[in-house]
């Protein structure tokens, strides 16, 4: 049951990866260890095995299409890409309203397609443009194929994101 405890918790959480994403003084490996030990990340199919145990075989995996879901990178990827905005706002130090508006000023739908297409065309590895074109094919824009790159590489390869953004 969802409750004050389980928010609470959530909110613990966030704050903690959110600062060992961000600090300096930690490393990729530091965040990986925490992600693995509170049991986000799992080896390729666990999820899958696990649901199909659960559901007594309703749940078949071999029936899933292969690739990513982006819809739930895209969030991550949105999460990410605002921590670094807000990183990067916060050199200087601004007032609240000024602060939100800057990050949400750059968090808009028109400047991240910029962004997207720049990257694409001038940055972009094969792998990256390719998980760039699943994106689009499910019918969405550069902005949302950007923002699963980016969760994407949060949870794979975190150094390349830091290179990215």
């Amino acid at each position: 049951q969802v409750g004050v405890n389980m928010y609470s918790n959530a909110l613990g959480l966030r704050t903690l990866l959110g600062y060992a994403y961000m600090d300096m003084a930690s490393s990729d490996e530091d965040l990986m260890r925490i992600v693995k030990q509170i049991g986000v990340v799992s080896p390729p199919g666990q999820e899958d095995k696990m649901l199909a145990e659960i559901t007594g075989g309703i749940f078949d995996p071999t029936l899933r299409p292969p690739g990513n879901y982006f819809l739930a990178l895209a969030p991550l990827g949105h999460a990410a890409l605002r921590l670094y905005v807000s990183r990067y706002l916060c050199e200087r130090p601004l007032q609240a309203s000024e602060f939100i508006y800057r990050v949400k000023l750059a968090l808009r739908q028109d400047e991240l397609d910029t962004a997207a297409v720049a990257f694409l065309l001038d940055n972009a590895t094969a792998e990256e443009a390719s998980l760039m074109q699943g994106a689009r094919e499910q019918g969405d824009s550069y902005a949302f194929a950007f923002e699963c790159l980016l969760g994407d590489l949060a949870l794979r390869l975190p150094y390349r994101l830091h290179q990215i953004v």
